[in-house]
């Protein structure tokens, strides 16, 4: 597995894959996949305002075209 690497002093890293995620649906597939099965084990939380928040949530989508 591919290790991370520290770009800057941001909470951000790249991770370079051995095998690349061959399409976007392919790796919409995987997302999803965690976002379902929840693999990592995340636990929800409810706000002070009573909302629910659940374990995964898709926070942003960018795609970025490979050069």
């Amino acid at each position: 597995m591919a290790d991370f690497v520290q770009k800057t002093v941001n909470k951000t890293a790249v991770r370079e894959l051995t095998t690349p995620i061959a399409t976007v649906t392919s790796f919409n597939t995987l997302v999803e996949g965690v976002i379902n099965e929840n693999p990592f084990g995340c636990v929800g939380y409810t706000t002070r305002d009573g909302e629910t928040i659940d374990p995964i949530v898709r926070n942003r989508v960018l795609h970025v075209r490979s050069r």
